[in-house]
């Protein structure tokens, strides 16, 4: 499995929860994925098209919230102080 921050270590307890946060959401589309491949239905095919575009909308959420965090983190750091 292909999960982001896999083996770098994330200091911040909020970095790490966002981060956590995308590696369940990338397991989520990998499950989904799974589905999708195996359905046969038309009503299972149209479920995880929907499953896939509500977990699509989930990581770019919490991709969102890391970057704005980290770009909000970093504006302190230049400041001179010491992040969130």
């Amino acid at each position: 499995m292909n999960t982001l921050f896999s083996r770098k270590q994330i200091d911040d307890p909020v970095l790490a929860d966002l981060a956590r946060e995308l590696q369940q959401v990338q397991m989520d589309m990998e499950n989904v994925r799974a589905r999708f491949n195996q359905a046969t239905e038309h009503e299972l095919i149209e479920q995880a098209v929907f499953e896939m575009k509500a977990v699509q909308a989930r990581y770019a959420y919490f991709l969102r919230l890391m970057r704005e965090y980290k770009g909000v983190d970093e504006e302190a750091q230049q400041a001179g102080g010491e992040g969130i």
